[in-house]
């Protein structure tokens, strides 16, 4: 049985190789690292831009019942107009009515 050397553990081991691999593990660490943190930003983005949704989406809503709210004062607005015209043409007509009744007394 024969025990391994030194030498025999160096044999085909190239010079660098080790560096070569200790360089391509440390570029995949810093590489993993911008990754990561890349992600991480991205999910404080995320969060800001479902910030803005929600508020836009209610300040949608808002507007929303905002223009129903008007037309229904718009609406409000005209009846009372109306009913004011029409108040104003039935006193009219009783002043003509009462005017005839006077002349005729």
């Amino acid at each position: 049985m024969l025990i391994p050397t030194i030498e025999d553990a160096m044999e085909g081991f190239e010079q660098g190789t080790f560096a070569d691999l200790f360089q391509l593990q440390r570029e995949g660490f810093k590489q993993y690292k911008e990754l990561k943190e890349k992600i991480e930003e991205n999910k404080r983005i995320l969060a800001e831009l479902n910030k803005y949704v929600t508020g836009y989406a209610k300040l949608h809503n808002e507007q929303v019942q905002y223009e129903d709210h008007r037309g229904k004062a718009k609406i409000y607005l005209q009846v009372a107009k109306q009913v004011e015209l029409e108040q104003q043409a039935e006193q009219s007509r009783l002043l003509t009515q009462m005017e005839k009744l006077e002349r005729k007394v």
